[in-house]
């Protein structure tokens, strides 16, 4: 599921960088996907905040 997420957001939908550090932007957006990204099953929080409180 995450790599198809990951594909959409990277080919799909319109950037303004370019495409010869494909390193960097996939870095940036795993950060943002477990860092940022809220989840509503997850009751608001990010997965990094879940995690942390579950523990």
């Amino acid at each position: 599921m995450f790599f198809g997420t990951l594909k959409s957001a990277m080919f799909y939908t319109p950037k303004s960088s370019s495409v010869s550090k494909p390193g960097k932007e996939i870095s940036d957006y795993t950060n943002y996907y477990n860092i940022v990204r809220i989840r509503l099953n997850l009751k608001g929080k990010s997965l990094v905040q879940h995690e942390t409180l579950s523990l």
